[in-house]
């Protein structure tokens, strides 16, 4: 399977392909989104968002484990001012990976909160591991992919949100919903919802599926993940270090 998700920040260093896009990535339409549900995660304003957060920054610390096994680590920063949001994280291999693997993907995303949607300005990312690189820009419309050094020529980009702002920017759960990662698109159909998440079956570019589950707490006036859980033939997720800074609510 292609890159499990930037969904999962760092799974993507166990399951990555190194095959070319899949020539519809930059082409797919997007279906209409579902009436999202109603959930404590989309709070006040109903965005995700407390009322009261117009301005709002934290960093979060994120932990990576395969079958119960250690396997990378990932800090996101989410910022919020006046609608618009700045996301940026550093994701890296470690634990059982450590021998065989220096993944890291330095990843950030921007845009605009606009009522219950995202308008992303831009989305980017350096994927690293040994001898390998790749670089990802999604702006102004289109995508450009450069690996080892040498670019790929410009195509449209997805016409959808990037994975990062989905997860990080006023998360909830919607009914269907499709994200990208520049090189992939995912569709998401919902399977059922529970009052802190909700559980998806994934389908990505090349038809292939699985089932991820997503659960959301509250801090400093963000909804952001807590947990997310990918369903395979091996069960990984990622979960949210707590700390003493980061002490909040969960939905």
């Amino acid at each position: 399977m292609t890159a499990l998700l930037l969904l999962t920040l760092w799974l993507t260093a166990v399951t990555a392909s190194d095959g070319d896009p899949a020539e519809t990535a930059g082409s797919a339409q997007a279906a209409p989104p579902s009436p999202p549900a109603e959930s404590p995660a989309e709070a006040a304003n109903g965005s995700g968002v407390d009322a009261a957060a117009s301005e709002a920054a934290l960093r979060l610390e994120y932990r990576g484990f395969v079958a119960g096994a250690p396997i990378g680590e990932a800090a996101v920063s989410v910022a919020l001012r006046d609608g618009v949001y700045h996301v940026s994280g550093d994701a890296r291999s470690n634990g059982v990976l450590a021998g065989f693997s220096r993944w890291r993907n330095r990843f950030t995303a921007r845009g605009r909160i606009d009522g219950m949607e995202r308008r992303v300005t831009e989305f980017s990312y350096v994927e690293e591991d040994r001898d390998k690189s790749r670089r990802v820009v999604v702006r102004e419309g289109e995508l450009q992919v450069t690996k080892n050094g040498r670019q790929r020529p410009k195509r449209p980009a997805p016409g959808f949100p990037d994975v990062i702002s989905a997860l990080f920017v006023q998360p909830h759960c919607r009914g269907d919903q499709t994200v990208h990662t520049g090189r992939h698109v995912y569709r998401l159909s919902r399977l059922g919802r529970d009052p802190g998440g909700c559980r998806y079956v994934v389908i990505d570019d090349d038809d292939d599926r699985f089932e991820f589950e997503l659960v959301l707490v509250r801090r400093s006036g963000l909804v952001v993940p807590k947990k997310i859980v990918v369903y395979g033939w091996l069960t990984g997720w990622i979960e949210l270090r707590d700390t003493t800074e980061l002490a909040g609510e969960d939905i």
